[in-house]
């Protein structure tokens, strides 16, 4: 089936915010006594919901609450964020995309009200004809909001792609009943994402060359 609607994930598929999450949590985790992550362990370990991922890392939820820590790691990558850029290639391939009349959203479990916000930073809007995040910062998941997404939009299942770096997008895009593509670009090992049964592919040169045909263009 040829696509004809795109649903991007936007920490770490999108944004290349990896690296910076890796020295943010080691800041939190220092302030806190604990050992450092190295970048292959990150990967290893992150996972959604991010509770699960900090309870790996040894937090004591006993001694101060899950919500603190968020809060914590928060304050620290906001002070970063405007620092972070565009995975190599992302910017050029939303472009042509818009240009060829695909439709394409943004699904993040990154907080709304601020995901807007960076979109804007990043002179991204007007490719998106549809953005949805989180109501706070936790990052929970975002299943919920992919099926309310799917409604709302009334989108052809067999004709979305959902597009994303870690194991929950695939249980997202599952959820949803659409396909999708994983790129080995971001928060999660690459053995993690191809144990999903999906397409697991570099970055955004090898996503261009993966879609060429499997598009409606306009």
């Amino acid at each position: 089936m040829a696509y004809t609607t795109l649903i991007w994930d936007w920490n770490g598929t999108l944004l290349n915010d990896a690296a910076a999450c890796v020295a943010i949590i080691n800041i939190v985790l220092a302030r806190r006594g604990l050992p450092a992550l190295t970048a292959h362990r990150y990967r290893e370990l992150f996972d959604f919901p991010v509770r699960r991922y900090y309870d790996r890392l040894g937090f004591d939820f006993t001694r101060e609450s899950f919500e603190e820590i968020g809060s914590d790691f928060i304050a620290l990558y906001e002070e970063r964020r405007a620092r972070l850029r565009l995975q190599p290639g992302a910017r050029d391939l939303l472009r042509d995309l818009h240009r060829d009349g695909i439709r394409q959203v943004v699904l993040s479990a990154y907080r709304h009200d601020t995901l807007l916000s960076l979109l804007r930073e990043k002179r991204l809007s007007n490719w998106f004809t549809d953005v949805t995040g989180a109501d706070d910062h936790y990052a929970r998941g975002k299943s919920d909001q992919g099926i309310h997404l799917m409604k709302r939009l009334k989108l052809d299942r067999q004709h979305t792609l959902l597009i994303g770096d870690t194991v929950h997008d695939q249980e997202v895009a599952a959820a949803m009943g659409v396909s999708c593509v994983l790129l080995d670009a971001g928060h999660q090992a690459r053995h993690r994402l191809e144990a999903r049964g999906v397409p697991v592919l570099d970055d955004m040169r090898s996503l261009r060359d993966w879609l060429r045909g499997k598009l409606h263009v306009r």
